[in-house]
């Protein structure tokens, strides 16, 4: 796996390199081929003229003077392709002032006023000159041994056009035979570099490429290596190569002239010199005398371990012989309790032996814990077992209904004292039980086989819930659900014709089983009839029962009289703390609320003490969800009780209690049953939280589990495809243990449950993947980088998630134990393998999320695309640049796409640097620029009917441009208009503080990385000490404003103190568009970096009035920048003037 991902990361650096060199060999030709800003102007192609006017005197300015006619155009120099004019630049009006444009022409035939519109246009004709300047440019693109004729015309500021200069005519000169002669390649050498790489040079007499094409056979199928730098002396280097692998290959030279040399096939083979890799050291099966030392090797060899108690390895060495790639060995008569040193060695057959870094472990104790006081506390359907150890080991209890036991509950908690909850048990049951205990070091005890028997069931089963009675023709079917009791049985009807049979054994049985519904036949049509439906268990204990009425009838149905068949009398209230509610077969009592909340399907008990009805209750009838049940009487414990379950949908339900007393009155009590939803795991993607199912969730009164078994639930519990979980409990303080594989395993920490309901709904955080198992070597460096960046961002928001959960637990610990912290092993361990990596991950993503992802990543692209530009920008001069056309300042990381104009296909694309470059070196075609920029517009309006911008020549509007010859570049200067979107106050403060926020993360990841490598040195530690610091740079140069040279200040203008948060926006004067905000410092400080223009400055101030600057003119500076940095005094408004003052700095 090393081998692999080594393979890929040289396999890109190499490609990298070759990628480098075409960019630096594709500059020679652009400097070639590309003339300077002083010199002569070198033009291909056609950019059509902004409409507009062209009429002499048609200026709106009131110029009317034509420029002077140029009366010495004359022919220079030839070349086959090329001719040189020269001529003495005229005036603006006439002879004096400068004139704004030429306008040249050419044709094959003489040029006179009534030919002219016909005659070819020439694009890129240099700017006029003073009065007097002689000028000159070269048309290119012309056929060989032609005769060309030339005229020149001159426009001023108002588009006045001057006469026709003279015309002059001039030939180009023959072809030159092209070279058809390939380099001639000698002198072909291989050399080997490492064990999986090899440099082949050779040589040529002329400059050419070079490329490698390779592979195991003469069809060289694993591909090429190239260089696009034109040299004599040719090196490239082949990695990720096989040892002890034949090799065959070809190197290739092309010349300037596409002339392509190919070499004879050529041999290469790398020994065997790589020792065996050693992975997965472990050490298992350890014991107070024995230990076991497994490890894995990348290719057969011998196996072998020396130890000892110190790193001197003293005590000697085990080995085997035989060549394997599993490797085992196992050292024994060691000392119980004690820490041994060792390393593993292995030999392959050529004798290239690895060696592991010093490993250790300690051996256990020999002594397993000791099991006491050993308790059963028997129930219905469970049973708790209890113990006591002398020292902290798990829970096991084996149980069953024979000595041979055969079930199993376990808690892997370690404890000393211990208790465990078995259930789904028989009621009246003999059952045989063990415990063991087995503690950190793997021993293990067992206690006595006990037993215990279970409880006799006398608790009745839930009512039947749903009942409803269908009235026909002399019949009534009914329908329920039954409940969801393990013992229930069936069912029991019972019907009255007065009242509702209120026992099993009143009324008329009509039905006895296991089914959800019945039809009675056989009535008589208008008689009102009364059911009851009991349902029992294996123990033939009943319920109190589900009731319903119905009339039957041959033509429409007949309501039955709402009531309970008993007459009613004088109403009293009566109050709901006289009830008890209770769930959890009656074990978890519910606070009495006037609303009380429900798992949905909960199975509820109801009960109220007879002395609380002040006289004897003839019936009580409970209606929830249009179902209604009988209370019965318990002459044992003196109640009135019932059992249903609960609705099973969300919502808050209605019910109402009817007691019907023997002397004719009625109680009533109405309350609220509030049905919530059960609690849900969910992980958060793309903005949505998504359900996780198969989490198991545990809930814990302490280190043990719950025992829900006891209440008869499940603990832990494992959520369905809804993410869901739930319990209920009685009130205490509880913790939920949520784990999963793929995600990080979280605990609550206690939490108070003042109800019966658990139903957290908790988020959990999915495992960011290994940074290897996201680098495809099938995709492209790009990809690849894109996949890393995304990978060490989830890392960093997965570690910020884990640390904000644990900071304030870990907070105290932190001062105690820093001495500790910083030489633990384990803690050296953790920062080298994952601390480390995730603050990098933070750094970067620290970096990208000020910069912003896609600024970040043109960063990249402008780097792998225009490398020559960062290397030798300061020589370079053909450019053209994206400019703000307000603030003339040129706008870093611009993609510049250029187009097909026919097709719209991408065919280059480019990154501007810091100073708005960019240029295009395209084949023969027709072209369109795309680029997008955000904050901006492409085209400009403020620039659309202009050809030039003062220092700012041949602006690009989104016209075809065409390109006749090859070799031709394509450099026009585009103006972007700023959209100027105005923020609130409030949101610029917001971004203000994020990105200092920002900038302090990224400085303590940097100072976070130092500390790591003081804690473990290594190359990892330092490779990610370098990471940060790339990082850092990456966020001062990209996100991090520039410290400016001067500073404006903002100040209270009745005490002269300055004012910290106040808004400075600077506008253009001439559009009034707005062009940058800032906000002042804790000095009251601000600054704008901006170009040759007119501009104004406007400051406010919560509390101050506002006011504008006078109108700032740099349009004549000197230099291409400046800054604008107004004081200004601000006045406060009415009842602001004893604001609190801002101390001086």
């Amino acid at each position: 796996m090393k081998d692999k991902r080594r393979n890929i990361f040289l396999n890109v650096f190499f490609l990298l390199c070759l990628f480098l060199g075409s960019l630096f060999l594709m500059t020679q030709f652009v400097k070639a081929g590309t003339s300077t800003s002083t010199g002569t102007t070198t033009v291909n192609g056609n950019y059509p003229q902004p409409t507009g006017c062209t009429g002499s005197g048609c200026g709106t300015s009131g110029d009317s003077t034509v420029p002077g006619v140029i009366s010495n155009l004359s022919v220079s120099s030839t070349t086959s392709n090329s001719i040189t004019l020269k001529w003495t630049a005229p005036g603006d009006d006439g002879t004096s002032g400068t004139a704004s444009a030429y306008d040249l022409r050419y044709s094959s035939s003489n040029i006179t006023e009534g030919d002219w519109a016909s005659a070819t246009q020439v694009v890129g004709e240099p700017a006029p000159a003073v009065t007097g300047t002689v000028q000159e440019m070269t048309v290119i693109g012309l056929a060989s041994q032609t005769t060309y004729y030339f005229a020149l015309k001159t426009t001023d500021e108002v588009s006045n056009l001057s006469g026709l200069s003279n015309v002059v005519f001039g030939s180009t000169l023959p072809p030159v035979a092209p070279d058809t002669t390939a380099p001639a390649i000698s002198d072909i050498r291989v050399t080997i570099l490492s064990v999986d790489s090899v440099r082949i040079a050779w040589n040529t007499n002329e400059n050419a490429t070079s490329s490698v094409v390779y592979g195991l056979t003469t069809n060289y199928e694993i591909g090429s290596v190239t260089g696009q730098i034109f040299t004599t002396s040719h090196s490239l280097d082949l990695s990720g190569l096989s040892a002890a692998t034949t090799y065959h290959f070809k190197v290739k030279s092309t010349d300037a002239n596409f002339n392509e040399a190919v070499s004879e096939d050529g041999t290469f083979n790398i020994g065997d010199i790589t020792p065996p890799i050693i992975s997965n050291i472990q050490t298992s099966n350890i014991t107070g005398v024995s230990a076991r030392i497994t490890w894995l090797t990348n290719e057969n060899a011998t196996s072998s371990v020396v130890y000892g108690l110190t790193t001197n390895y003293e005590i000697g060495f085990v080995s085997d012989e035989s060549f394997k790639t599993t490797h085992l060995l196992n050292l024994s008569s060691l000392q119980p309790e004690t820490t041994y040193h060792f390393k593993v060695k292995s030999a392959d057959a050529n004798f290239n032996e690895a060696e592991s870094a010093d490993q250790s472990f300690v051996t256990r104790d020999a002594a397993p814990p000791i099991i006491f006081n050993i308790q059963s506390a028997p129930q219905i359907i469970s049973a708790t077992i209890s113990w006591e150890t002398n020292e902290d080991a798990d829970s096991q209890v084996a149980y069953g209904l024979t000595s041979a036991l055969g079930s199993l509950s376990s808690n892997t908690n370690l404890v000393k004292t211990h208790s465990l909850t078995v259930g789904s048990l028989q009621s009246n049951t003999q059952y045989y039980f063990s415990v063991k205990s087995t503690d950190t070091d793997g021993n293990q005890a067992s206690g006595p086989l006990l037993s215990f028997t279970t409880s006799r069931d006398l608790l009745a089963p839930s009512n039947v819930n749903s009942l409803t009675a269908a009235a026909e023709n002399q019949k009534v079917t009914l329908s329920w659900q039954n409940p969801g009791d393990t013992d229930f049985t069936g069912v029991m009807i019972r019907r009255g014709s007065t009242r509702f049979p209120s026992t099993p054994a009143e009324g008329d049985l009509i039905f006895q089983g296991r089914v959800a519904s019945f039809a009675d036949s056989g009535l008589t049509n208008g008689t009102l009839y009364y059911y009851t439906v009991f349902a029992y268990d294996s123990s033939e204990n009943f319920s109190s029962g589900a009731i319903a009425s119905a009339i039957p009838t041959s033509g429409t149905p007949i309501q039955p009289p709402t009531g309970t068949g008993i007459s009613g009398g004088e109403e009293l209230p009566i109050y709901l703390s006289d009830f008890q509610f209770s769930v959890a077969q009656g074990k978890i009592t519910v606070p009495t609320n006037q609303e009380i909340s429900f798992l949905p399907n909960t199975s509820l008990k109801i009960n109220i003490p007879a002395q609380k009805l002040f006289s004897s209750a003839q019936q009580l009838i409970l209606s929830v969800d249009n179902s209604s049940y009988l209370l019965k009487f318990d002459l044992i414990k003196n109640y009135w009780e019932t059992e249903i379950t609960l609705p099973g949908t969300v919502g808050k339900f209605p019910a109402t209690l009817i007691i019907n007393l023997a002397d004719l009155r009625t109680k009533i009590l109405n309350w609220t049953a509030d049905i919530v939803p059960f609690g849900r795991i969910l992980e958060k993607k793309n903005g949505k939280e998504i359900p996780v199912e198969g989490v198991k969730v545990s809930l814990l009164t302490s280190p043990t589990l719950w025992p829900a078994e006891a209440y008869g639930q499940q603990n832990p519990q494992t959520t369905n495809a809804n993410g869901e979980f739930g319990y209920l409990v009685p009130v205490g303080n509880y913790i939920l243990h949520i784990e999963k594989e793929g995600y990080q395993t979280q605990e609550t920490g206690y939490f108070l449950s003042r109800g019966v309901v658990v139903n957290n709904q908790l988020q959990v955080l999915a495992i960011p993947p290994k940074l290897e198992d996201v680098i495809d070597p099938n995709v492209s460096v790009v990809q690849n980088i894109v996949n890393v960046a995304e990978n060490l961002g989830e890392k960093t928001s997965f570690a910020a998630k884990v640390v904000s959960q644990k900071a304030l637990a870990s907070a105290k610990d932190a001062v105690k134990n820093a001495n500790e912290f910083v030489n633990n092993p384990i803690v050296k361990e953790t920062t080298k393998d994952v601390v480390a990596p995730v603050v990098a991950g933070a750094a970067a993503v620290s970096a990208t999320t000020a910069v912003g992802a896609s600024q970040f990543i043109l960063y990249l692209r402008f780097l792998f695309t225009q490398p020559i530009l960062v290397l030798f920008r300061r020589k370079r001069k053909g450019w053209g640049v994206i400019y703000n056309s307000l603030t003339k300042m040129p706008l870093d990381l611009v993609t510049v796409r250029l187009l097909d104009a026919e097709s719209k296909r991408v065919m280059q694309t480019k990154v501007t640097d810091k100073e708005g470059r960019f240029a295009f070196l395209p084949a023969p075609g027709k072209y369109l620029i795309d680029l997008k920029q955000g904050g901006f517009k492409f085209p400009t309006d403020f620039f659309l009917n202009f050809k030039e911008d003062h220092a700012f020549l041949d602006l690009y509007h989104g016209e075809i441009i065409e390109v006749k010859e090859k070799g031709a570049v394509i450099t026009p200067n585009i103006p972007l208009d700023p959209l100027g979107e105005e923020l609130p106050i409030k949101k610029i403060i917001w971004q203000l503080i994020l990105r200092r926020f920002q900038h302090t993360f990224a400085l303590v990841s940097l100072i976070l990385a130092v500390v790591f490598v003081l804690i473990t040195p290594g190359l990892l530690t330092e490779i990610l000490l370098g990471v940060q610091v790339i990082f850092y740079g990456l966020f001062l140069r990209l996100a991090y404003p520039r410290r400016p040279k001067s500073w404006g200040i903002v100040y209270n203008e009745q005490n002269k103190n300055p004012l910290e948060r106040a808004v400075v926006r600077i506008f253009d004067m001439q559009y009034n568009k707005l062009l940058e905000t800032q906000i002042t410092d804790n000095k009251g400080r601000y600054s704008f970096l901006v170009g040759r223009n007119k501009y104004y400055v406007l400051f406010e101030k919560l509390g101050f009035d506002k006011k504008q600057s006078e109108t700032v003119d740099l349009q004549n500076y000197k230099e291409p920048s400046a800054i604008v940095a107004v004081d200004a005094g601000l006045r406060p408004q009415e009842g602001e003037a004893g604001n609190k003052k801002i101390k001086k700095m």
